[in-house]
């Protein structure tokens, strides 16, 4: 048998700038994981305030949000 091999995110940097335009998308699904899952940098705190209060937003999108500024 062959040896596993370490399969890392060989760009972090770019993943990062991924997520953080992921808030930005038109689905919603998009945004909830953008959400929970994009690096918490002035920028991305400012988006997530933002998605925050819209109150069009979808809820899930407004709680994952309020969490994440929530550190939750």
């Amino acid at each position: 048998m062959g040896r596993g091999r370490y399969v890392g995110i060989p760009h972090a940097d770019k993943t990062s700038d991924v997520l953080l335009s992921y808030l930005l998308d038109c689905e919603p699904d998009v945004r909830l994981l953008a959400a929970q899952h994009a690096p918490l940098t002035d920028q991305t705190q400012r988006w997530l305030l933002t998605l925050r209060d819209d109150p069009i937003e979808e809820a899930s999108v407004r709680q994952a949000a309020a969490a994440r500024l929530n550190g939750h």
